[in-house]
């Protein structure tokens, strides 16, 4: 996943690959590309969805870019409830952990909440430890958020 995450593979050609290759007989492929499929392009993401998904949370959409309504770029966020307005970012520190990462990871939360959006921030071991945290708040936010809404174009990748 880390190679499509950082844009040196298109999910459709790891899948053809795999195809060729009959990797996709294997279970475990088959789970990563249903993940890509989807739109999750880390591990971090697919244990997200994994959790959220066993929560009967509904599946938000998956690193699509975000613009304001003028059409100006916000953010692509790992996760995104686009009737809630809320959006979830799993940062691990694998892709976080230099200061230049770290605040670039700031920056698009700025960007994104000073349009209305509500960031959550999360890291695997939040993920795992305890699972229920994550479930209570996402369900929280998706709760209050449904009174305002932010009102953003999605761009479909």
């Amino acid at each position: 996943m880390g190679t499509v995450q950082r844009g040196r593979c298109h999910p459709d050609d790891l899948r053809a690959e795999l195809r060729a290759s009959h990797a996709l007989r294997n279970p475990a492929a088959r789970a990563v590309m249903d993940d890509l499929r989807v739109g999750v392009r880390s591990l971090a993401e697919g244990e997200t969805r994994d959790t959220l998904l066993a929560a009967d949370i509904p599946d938000p959409l998956r690193n699509r870019t975000l613009l304001t309504p003028a059409g100006t770029f916000l953010a692509p966020p790992d996760a995104y409830w686009p009737h809630e307005g809320v959006a979830l970012e799993a940062d691990s520190a694998e892709y976080h952990l230099g200061i230049a990462e770290y605040r670039a990871a700031l920056r698009r939360r700025l960007r994104l909440e000073s349009h209305g959006v509500s960031v959550l921030s999360v890291t695997p071991s939040l993920v795992r430890d305890p699972p229920q945290e994550l479930i209570a708040a996402v369900l929280t936010r998706l709760h209050l958020a449904t009174t305002r809404a932010a009102r953003l174009r999605v761009l479909r990748r």
